[in-house]
């Protein structure tokens, strides 16, 4: 077959391509068109979704801004808003035809239409959406789309996170946020920094923050090994300077080994391997966190348990000036190093901190180092103070307790001799004093003490009736002052004493009979009640031969002669030196008529 020539074969390749080209233009605008329509997609649904925000916050926004709204009427603003609407679309009508005109003068006006076209073809999803944001404006009033506008603007900040997330990396975002966390823990906030941890933690992003909770978590679940394995990989002790850890994980280290938290596994037994290995975790915090007062204060206690006083002492130091806490412990550390004008020294300056600008609150360790400057000082007042706190705080604490004791008798000694003795105080420091563990001998000196000089005193007198009445009188002191009483001839006070204690029906059976005995003297003897209160010792110890004796001297009281002999002979066979039991029975005998036994007893007597 014959070739066509080639002017015919050349207008059909040209053919060809020009097919082609209107393939390869059909293939753009189909992907454009796919991939512009899902790019708005959800633009589509956000009107969707702003049609009930619209509609509400028109209703809302109409009522407050009506008079703006007439104003906007009378300006024809109306009007205007529809002409900015519909400027973009008009100045592209206006450019295009511009365009054409010029294409005309230029003789290109067949490129001018096919380049049209393309751009017809390629725009037209552009186009379609552009129309229908028109037809979503026209449709509006004017007036509606003003009142909409702070719906557009709660919008706007959603537009710009989505646009911003998208366009920023995750890297980006989470050195901003390593950045935050590092500010935040500068500022003390350590809730915030956590926070900014968690997001970090939402990207994917561990933390050295994160990884030291889970392992405090796995020590409080009580998985002891797993969390010392994780505070290990946070604290290693063989980094080099430039990269010693984790700080919080070597302080958990430090405090633990300090505890004696650390026996079981491989972690070493012996008190000065622990106290060694604390060290160098103190050592590896210093490089990462420098020099500072809780660290020292750690390093100075570390020392002094390793026996160091001196360095000890040398790390504190340039701390004890400016802090109350760091001055509390050189006071106790040159106490420990026997340099007793040095301590002399730190107790004064310790006070005169603590008065200018005490804690709040004030702990139990301030309270011990203020008891100490105290006793240093010579300012009983001082200690007493500061010990009554204490064992406010630590009921436990028995060194506090045993010198609150001591103290407490010593002040309430010395006050007796005082021109202005205050009797309610008196009271108080007696009573704390046997509570806080004194010794009976020591209450009862001075309890002794405010008998005899009640009848001359009226603070005394005051003393002994709060001591009578208080709820935090106790059984013992109540005995005390009672048989103390008694001792000194005071039967009333005596018994209002063992009144005080026998009152809720439970007594010991010693103050049972204290009380009966109290009841048979003068004034005013009270052989029933005696009785009764005797028979409740008996009840408890039927073969005491003291609360027989007793027994037996309110039956005399009562004349029930027979009952009393069998007591008072009872009695006697236990303590056959008893005057008092020998002069009851001669009196008891010789009621019943029978004079010889009464006659033996009384010679027994002397008589």
């Amino acid at each position: 077959m014959d070739r066509p020539p080639l002017p015919i074969r050349l207008i059909e390749s040209l053919r060809e391509f020009g097919a082609r080209i209107i393939d390869v233009r059909e293939w753009c605008a189909e992907r454009w068109d796919l991939w512009f329509g899902r790019s708005v997609d959800f633009v589509l649904d956000a009107f969707d979704s702003f049609e009930s925000l619209e509609s509400a916050t028109i209703r809302i926004v109409g009522v407050l801004l009506w008079p703006f709204a007439a104003i906007a009427r009378l300006l024809r603003v109306p009007a205007l808003f529809r002409w900015v609407i519909e400027l973009p679309g008009n100045t592209a009508w206006w450019l295009y035809q511009a365009m054409a005109w010029s294409a005309e003068r230029l003789h290109l006006g067949g490129a001018f239409a096919r380049f049209s076209d393309f751009v017809y073809w390629l725009f037209t999803p552009v186009r379609a959406f552009g129309f229908f944001l028109y037809a979503w404006c026209v449709t509006r009033k004017p007036r509606d789309l003003a009142l909409a506008t702070p719906a557009i603007l709660m919008l706007l900040p959603f537009v710009y996170v989505a646009i911003a997330g998208a366009s920023r990396s995750s890297g980006v975002v989470a050195g901003r946020y390593r950045d935050a966390v590092k500010e935040y823990e500068l500022a003390g906030d350590q809730e915030t920094a956590d926070l900014m941890r968690r997001k970090l933690e939402q990207l994917g992003v561990s933390t050295s923050r994160s990884d030291f909770i889970d392992a405090l978590n796995l020590a409080d679940r009580g998985d002891l090994d797993e969390a010392r394995a994780k505070m290990e990989q946070l604290a290693p002790l063989d980094n080099p300077d430039d990269a010693p850890g984790y700080a919080p994980a070597h302080r958990w280290w430090v405090q633990h080994l300090l505890a004696d938290k650390t026996q079981d596994g491989d972690m070493p037994l012996d008190r000065g391997a622990r106290l060694a290995l604390a060290a160098q975790h103190l050592e590896r915090i210093r490089a990462a966190e420098g020099d500072s007062e809780p660290l020292a204060a750690t390093q100075a206690y570390l020392l002094a348990e390793q026996g160091d006083i001196k360095q000890a002492l040398a790390a504190i130091t340039p701390y004890a000036e400016e802090s109350l806490k760091a001055s509390s412990m050189r006071l106790r550390l040159l106490v420990m190093d026997k340099q007793q004008a040095a301590a002399v020294g730190q107790a004064q300056a310790f006070l005169a901190r603590f008065d200018a600008s005490p804690p709040d609150p004030v702990s139990a360790d301030d309270h011990r180092s203020r008891a100490l400057a105290g006793r240093l000082l010579g300012r009983r007042l001082t200690v007493e103070e500061s010990l009554v706190e204490l064992t406010r705080l630590d009921p436990d604490a028995a060194d506090a307790r045993q010198q609150l004791a001591v103290i407490s008798l010593q002040l309430a000694q010395q006050s007796l001799t005082s021109q202005s003795l205050d009797g309610g105080l008196l009271a108080e420091r007696v009573i704390r004093a046997e509570r806080m563990g004194a010794s009976a001998d020591a209450v009862g000196q001075t309890l002794q003490a405010i008998v005899i000089q009640r009848r001359g005193s009226e603070a005394c007198r005051a003393a002994w009736n709060q001591m009578l009445a208080s709820p935090d009188s106790t059984v013992t002191l109540l005995e005390i002052a009672g048989s103390l009483a008694a001792s000194t001839g005071e039967i009333t006070q005596a018994r209002k004493a063992f009144w005080q204690v026998t009152e809720s029906g439970d007594a010991p059976a010693v103050v049972w009979n204290n009380l009966a005995w109290t009841l048979l003297q003068e004034p005013l003897p009270q052989p029933t009640e005696a009785l009764k209160a005797v028979n409740k010792a008996l009840a408890k110890h039927p073969q005491d031969p003291h609360f027989r004796e007793t027994r037996g001297q309110a039956l005399l009281r009562l004349k029930q002669w027979r009952d009393a002999i069998a007591d008072l002979e009872f009695a006697l066979n236990a303590m056959p030196d008893s005057r008092d039991a020998h002069s009851g029975l001669a009196t008891a005998y010789e009621a019943i008529g029978d004079l010889q036994l009464a006659d033996v007893h009384r010679r027994l007597l002397g008589e």
